[in-house]
């Protein structure tokens, strides 16, 4: 049997409830004059984007055999396919009175269609009025004579008829969920009502509604689930007895609203599966899954990230397209078959690093070459670069059971919470980065003012000592104050008002100097071309962005030049002024007290002292600028210390900050973030670098009180906490905490502020801790987290999974997890196991064989494939080839481990009778 479904189930859109022209009753197909209504009516069926038909008429398929033969006149190629269905009137009334509408729709094989004429004459008849009907059945004289108005048959009848006619592959009864002749009760308290309904929603495989019903038949609101009754889908239909509704309403939403409130409206049906009748049937075992009332088609995927085929180049393996499925593609076959031989010929094929990688330890591996076709039409390639998640047989153990697992997972596992949390783990980086570039700087910069502290306070000390200047300043003072004896009191302290002032006005002009050499040089630093913004940096990768915010920071470089250059000559030119101003005052000074002064110096004496005098103020005065700029340095090493300890603080800070946001959850894995420390790192600098035997008492007893131990390396993060670092600091610089001998201190001062702090992550899921889990359960946390900490959604693919995870994982988890991923990601997978095949309901299946004595494979080709899905049912006991020799359905039934016994679980799942 030849398999026109290669890419296995599909979305398509079905409307199982469209009336033809000559429908029994309601007929409102109306055309112009010279016209052909079946004309007419069969070019909408063709032209509308409706894949699959119940062609429906009132207790016959009279209107299903008279379309058929005309739709086949004019469209014999057409691809449309069409179910009869035969709408019954039954006995029973809902609340609003009305009889209770039945649908039976058949299969559209010619076994089952040459049965339905004689389960029609059998079916006994009954009538509205209540009137006994002897000999009445669904036959067109006796329909004709009760009327098809008031004809009707009882639900029981209706089964036995069923049941006894055709088996349970050959229809499907499916009821009505809203609306004229649904079976719904009006309240809850209708007792006989809600048990009648009971009673008929236990025989109906599905039910016609709209998208406000299928919660209540998919048992997800109150009103049904209490009734223990199984989940089933619900259907829409345009219910068209006109070419006016079938304009409006087939293959698309429509609503018509009248005073504030909706009037009619339609919806649009999705069912995936082959447009066969065993393809409806999966709606039964599969009614959330594979039915969905949506405008636009489920499940969309982007057509540049899923493979539409796949060819392969080499003689060993058919050169025949294989075509895969949007969703879910499970390969399967026997050892060496050639199963994984595909699977690696498409992951190499798009990304041949990670194929390497991932296979580093199986060098041995060679896949085929194969074309990778994307439903874009585009081939995998230099110029077509895609992604894929390749999932190697045996790696997820190998992740799960590596001595140091924590690295690779933690970093999946980052991955896998998602581009909001990397970026800002970056983001963290870089601030923590430039933290400790500036921290290297900060401990430079402090032993290099240190240093110059020292050296400036020499220099001090080498030109005197200033309490002794003072002093000999004093006595010099007063020596003067005797040996002028001819001047007046008022004289001497006018001389004396006048050195004070002078002395004033000559350091006031040796600062003045200072402050204009210290802006000159800066003025002087402008000149750099980079400056202010030579560290600046920023990665921008749209070029005209880039150019934009070149020319900005040089706009603004140069704004800021010209600005601070401004700034810089106005306050040069105000102590120029100043200065000038100054000399000025002190050359007044002199010239107005010249007599004063002269009168002064007429003592020999006196003026010898004068002069000693002048010699020990300016000693003075260069004692007080040296020491000017000694307090300057001290001042400029505290702000160091101070700026040291702060980003000290601020890397500790944002690493905690960041660790305590981190939380998240997938697939009920949980992931949360904490700071840790080092320890054996911050231990080893410890013990490399302090002398904790030799140094002083007041270092040990405060080392103590923080709860320290040279030996307990738990406690060794007390001498980095924040709020001890700074006295740690203190201790190592006044030398109280020695340091071993030959150890320099700039370097161990350096080797305290090292970054100790990182950011660890905890993994649970159940309540178990990563690493506390069994390896199965480990695994199944890995491929989880694998899949998630992919980029995109391009294609997963996966051998053999059930070489890592446990039976128990792989029948719950693991197929769940596929079932839901597959609406997101195209699937493929490699696999023994029915459960990932069947219960995950895969939409294609992709059988390999071996060419063999016993299984022989067409133009005796090693390596052959049929694919499909698994609605593809059937036995060929006459084929010459294995693969040719039964279904999809059969074939998984024969390879995959527990395959009937998964199939006859899935038939039985809804308990349908």
């Amino acid at each position: 049997m030849i398999n026109h479904f290669k890419s296995g189930s599909l979305w398509r859109k079905w409307d199982l409830h469209v009336h033809t022209p000559e429908t029994k009753l309601n007929d409102q197909y109306r055309v112009d004059p010279g016209k052909n209504v079946w004309d007419i009516f069969c070019e909408k069926i063709e032209n509308s984007d409706v894949d699959v038909f119940g062609i429906t008429d009132y207790f016959s398929i009279d209107g299903y055999n008279k379309f058929s033969d005309e739709f086949k006149k004019r469209y014999s190629k057409s691809h449309k396919v069409f179910f009869p269905n035969i709408e019954f009137r039954i006995e029973s009334k809902n609340h609003n009175g009305d009889h209770i509408q039945i649908h039976v729709i058949f299969s559209n094989k010619k076994m089952t269609l040459d049965k339905i004429p004689n389960f029609l004459t059998r079916l006994k008849l009954v009538s509205t009025d209540n009137e006994t009907l002897n000999n009445k059945y669904c036959t067109s004289t006796d329909l004709s004579s009760v009327t098809y108005e008031k004809a009707m048959v009882t639900l029981d009848s209706l089964v036995k008829s069923l049941q006894a006619d055709f088996t349970n592959e050959e229809f499907l009864i499916v009821g009505v969920a809203t609306g004229y002749g649904s079976l719904r009760p009006s309240t809850g308290k209708d007792g006989r009502g809600a048990e009648y309904a009971k009673e008929i929603d236990k025989i109906c495989h599905l039910f016609f509604g709209n998208k406000n019903n299928t919660e209540l038949f998919l048992n997800k609101i109150a009103g049904r689930s209490q009734y223990s009754l199984p989940k089933k889908a619900v259907v829409s239909g345009c219910d068209s007895h006109s070419f006016e509704v079938l304009d409006k309403k087939l293959g698309k939403s429509f609503e018509e609203n009248e005073e504030g409130k909706i009037k009619d409206y339609s919806d649009i049906t999705w069912v995936k599966a082959n447009t066969t009748f065993e393809g409806l049937r999966q709606v039964i075992f599969e009614p959330e899954e594979r039915v969905k009332i949506q405008e636009l088609i489920p499940d969309e995927k982007e057509i540049y990230r899923t493979i539409k085929s796949v060819v392969l180049y080499n003689s060993k393996f058919t050169s025949e397209e294989i075509f895969l499925n949007p969703n879910l593609n499970v390969i399967i076959g026997s050892r060496s078959s050639g199963k994984t031989s595909l699977l690696n010929a498409i992951a190499k094929s798009i990304d041949e690093n990670q194929f390497s990688e991932r296979n580093s330890e199986l060098a041995t591996i060679d896949p085929p070459e194969a074309k990778v076709i994307w439903s874009d039409d585009t081939e995998s390639g230099l110029e077509n670069i895609k992604g894929v998640v390749y999932i190697p047989q045996n790696y997820i153990n190998s992740l799960a059971e590596a001595e140091k697992s924590d690295d690779p997972i933690l970093k999946i596992a980052e991955n896998a919470f998602g581009d909001d949390l990397i970026e800002k783990r970056d983001e963290v980086d870089a601030v923590i980065s430039q933290i400790n570039l500036n921290i290297n700087g900060f401990v430079h910069k402090l032993f290099s003012l240190s240093k110059q502290i020292l050296d400036q306070a020499e220099k001090v000390k080498k030109i005197g000592d200033k309490k002794g200047v003072e002093k000999q300043i004093q006595k010099i003072t007063k020596e003067v104050e005797k040996l002028q004896k001819d001047l007046s009191k008022e004289d001497l302290k006018n001389l004396e008002t006048i050195r004070k002032t002078y002395s004033d006005y000559t350091k006031e002009l040796e600062f003045i100097k200072l402050d204009i050499d210290s802006l000159t040089s800066v003025r002087g630093g402008l000149n750099d071309e980079y400056y202010p913004f030579n560290d600046f940096d920023i990665e921008i990768r749209s070029e005209e962005l880039r150019k934009e915010v070149e020319l900005y920071t040089e706009k603004s470089q140069k704004e800021y030049k010209e600005s601070y250059s401004a700034f810089l000559n106005l306050k040069i030119e105000e102590l120029t002024k100043k200065e000038k101003g100054l000399d000025k005052e002190k050359k007044k000074l002199l010239e107005e007290n010249k007599d004063l002064i002269n009168k002064s110096k007429n003592n020999k004496s006196a003026e010898e002292k004068i002069k000693e005098l002048a010699q020990e103020n300016k000693k003075l005065l260069d004692i007080e600028k040296e020491e000017k700029v000694l307090t300057s340095l001290k001042e400029s090493r505290e702000k160091v210390t101070t700026d040291l300890l702060e980003h000290h603080l601020k890397r500790f800070n944002t690493r905690k900050e960041f660790s305590q946001s981190i939380t998240g959850n997938i697939d009920g894995i949980e992931f949360s973030g904490n700071m840790s420390i080092e320890n054996k790192k911050l231990s080893k600098f410890l013990e490399n670098n302090v002398n904790f035997h030799n140094s002083s008492q007041e270092s040990k007893q405060y080392l103590n009180s923080i709860g320290f131990r040279s030996d307990d390396l738990a406690s060794n993060i007390n001498i980095i906490n924040p709020s001890n670092i700074k006295n740690v600091l203190q201790l190592i610089l006044d030398d109280s905490l020695k340091l071993k001998s030959g150890i320099d201190t700039q370097r161990a001062v350096q080797g305290l502020f090292d970054d100790y702090s990182f950011i660890n992550y905890t993994i649970k899921y159940e309540d178990d801790l990563y690493s506390e889990m069994t390896p199965g359960k480990k695994s199944l946390v890995v491929l989880k987290l694998l899949i998630e900490a992919s980029d995109g959604k391009y294609p997963i693919l996966i051998d053999q999974p059930e070489d890592d995870l446990d039976s128990r994982s792989i029948s719950n988890e693991i197929v769940n997890f596929i079932r839901n991923k597959k609406k997101d990601r195209q699937i493929i997978v490699v696999t023994h196991n029915a459960n990932i095949a069947i219960k995950a309901d895969a939409e294609e299946i992709i059988v390999a064989n071996r060419h063999g004595q016993e299984s022989k494979n067409k133009n005796d080709i090693v390596f052959d494939y049929i694919s499909g899905s698994i609605e593809n049912s059937f036995v060929d006991e006459k084929a010459a080839f294995t693969l040719e020799k039964m279904g999809i359905r059969e074939h998984a039934c024969e390879l995959l481990e527990g395959g009937e016994e998964a199939f006859e679980n899935r038939r039985n799942k809804y308990n349908l009778k």
